[in-house]
């Protein structure tokens, strides 16, 4: 009895040692295990945090191709509209040249002439200038109210087209509506119906310019301002992005009046419309 007691002693602490020594091997198992869970759900975690980031750094990628895109089109855009000014510009200066170089002497004395632009339909270049007597202050000779009337309206066609000159394009606008209304079919009418719509046209009311370029058309289409007034009515369509109508109206100008300064500004314009692929 005491043997078997002895053996089923050893048997039980021979048990426990396994079960321990079993134990033992398992908790590095369980932990090994965990750790590579662990392990795993990192693995997941960067790789969706990746993704995430990838797809942030993807999308902010195309929106600054968008605002970059965007940018190239506002300078397209700046650049076209400096051009444009500056091609008004040119084309204003230019004209203001050829008149004064064609202009006489300012300040005339009082018996002899002041000077202004040319009416006759002869000249269908930019105006040249013409002379109307002016008597003397102190000369007995009675006048009549027509030589009166025609020299007021002389003196304001030019006090009117001097202030264009001097680049005071409201107050030479304002003026030459006046002189209209006071004398609507008057010898300077044409040139005057002329100029004030250039006046809009420096101001870029290109709306009021293209009435007032038509109007001429219409009511003097044998002026020696035709040619200028369809070239300009030519430009302010250019200018609405009405670019059918402009082609048209340079493609006439160039034709109908071949030789003269507005046939070749036509050709320029529909040259650069041409470039634009316009």
């Amino acid at each position: 009895m005491r043997r078997e007691s002895h053996m089923q002693k050893a048997g039980k602490r021979l048990m426990g040692m396994c079960v321990a020594a079993a134990l033992a091997a398992a908790v590095p198992l369980q932990a090994q295990a965990l750790e590579d869970r662990v392990e795993r759900l990192e693995r997941r975690l960067e790789s969706s945090t990746l993704i995430n980031m990838a797809n942030d750094l993807e999308r902010l990628k195309q929106e600054n191709r968008e605002l970059r895109g965007q940018v190239e089109e506002l300078s397209r855009e700046v650049r076209q509209l400096r051009e444009r000014q500056q091609d008004h510009y040119l084309d204003l200066d230019e004209r203001l040249q050829e008149l004064a170089r064609g202009a006489p002497a300012p300040a005339p004395p009082a018996d002899t002439a002041i000077p202004v632009p040319d009416l006759d339909p002869a000249h269908d270049d930019d105006p040249d200038t013409a002379a109307v007597p002016v008597p003397d202050i102190e000369d007995e000779t009675p006048t009549t109210p027509a030589d009166t009337d025609a020299r007021s309206e002389a003196d304001r066609y030019q006090a009117a087209f001097q202030l264009i000159t001097e680049g005071r394009f409201r107050r030479a606008g304002q003026a030459f509506e006046a002189l209209l209304d006071d004398h609507p079919d008057g010898e300077f009418s044409a040139n005057a119906r002329y100029w004030l719509a250039e006046t809009w046209y420096a101001e870029r009311e290109f709306d009021r310019a293209g009435e007032e370029f038509e109007r001429l058309l219409a009511d003097h289409p044998d002026s020696n301002k035709a040619a200028d007034a369809k070239l300009k009515l030519g430009f302010v369509r250019f200018e609405q992005e009405r670019y059918d109508e402009a082609r048209e109206l340079l493609q006439a100008t160039r034709n109908e009046h071949r030789g003269t300064t507005a046939a070749s500004l036509a050709e320029q314009r529909l040259e650069l419309m041409r470039e634009r692929g316009l």
